[in-house]
């Protein structure tokens, strides 16, 4: 996993964590799994964002990721200099937490042309 929460920075990026709620679920194994069906879960639900957007550079794309603090969901975008990917990922991203309230995001972008974004917004409470 690179990223923000090891202290590495991409230029042009997007940067995603998902933490949703883990805690019926019991050990790492199961929770490695759970964190699989949510990608699919998710993946199905911005289905029909995902399908009509024509992406610049990379796509939209979560993967499981483990640190010593939490298993969670992550994903990188690189975008260039096409402003409107990057917003988009945060569009995507609150769509996710309209539908599933438990679910925790944060994101970072990083661009050359403006300073470091980092929002540490919790999108479920906001609803």
């Amino acid at each position: 996993m690179a990223g923000v929460l090891r202290g590495e920075i991409e230029e042009d990026c997007v940067e995603y964590y998902l933490f949703p709620n883990l805690s019926t679920v019991k050990g790492n194994e199961q929770a490695r799994e759970k964190l699989d069906e949510l990608i699919e879960l998710y993946t199905a639900h911005l289905g029909n964002y995902l399908f009509s957007y024509m992406w610049q550079n990379e796509p939209f794309r979560l993967t499981s990721a483990e640190t010593t603090e939490s298993l969670h969901l992550y994903g990188i975008t690189r975008f260039g200099d096409n402003v409107d990917d990057e917003w988009f990922i945060v569009f995507l991203l609150l769509q996710l937490t309209k539908t599933f309230t438990d679910l925790v995001v944060r994101f970072c972008i990083f661009s050359l042309l403006k300073a470091h974004l980092n929002c540490e917004l919790i999108f479920s409470e906001l609803f």
